[in-house]
């Protein structure tokens, strides 16, 4: 009888176990959508940045940041997101745009080319 209690408490110690185990990687699971989530959204503000200018320089700091800290599979999860073909057209579309401003002004503004610096620095 004494043994049969001890099976029984060890049975339920196991099966708590296996719910709590459950459980978090239930929870673990909701952490990477939430943070995959969290980078898609982040990363749909890229196309701003040129129009931004100097503003987004705290915007592009949070991103490298997010990025740095993150392991290899979420930078392997924005590239194949595709953010370096992005981050190659805004590059080129900024360098257009200072390319015309070269050609149609006579003025020169040292915040024409924060974008491009800003974009380069990575």
């Amino acid at each position: 009888m004494r043994r049969e209690g001890e099976e029984k408490r060890t049975k339920e110690r196991s099966e708590e176990e296996r719910e709590k185990r459950r459980v978090g990687e239930k929870q673990e699971g909701r952490g990477k959508r939430r943070r995959s989530h969290r980078f898609v959204i982040i990363c749909s503000f890229l196309d701003d940045v040129c129009s931004a200018g100097e503003h987004a320089q705290e915007f592009l700091e949070l991103l490298k940041a997010l990025i740095k800290d993150s392991s290899g599979k979420w930078k392997s999860y924005l590239a194949m997101r595709g953010i370096l073909p992005q981050i190659g057209a805004l590059i080129t579309r900024e360098i257009e745009h200072l390319q015309y401003l070269e050609e149609t002004t006579l003025n020169s503004d040292l915040s024409q080319g924060c974008a491009l610096k800003m974009l380069t620095g990575w």
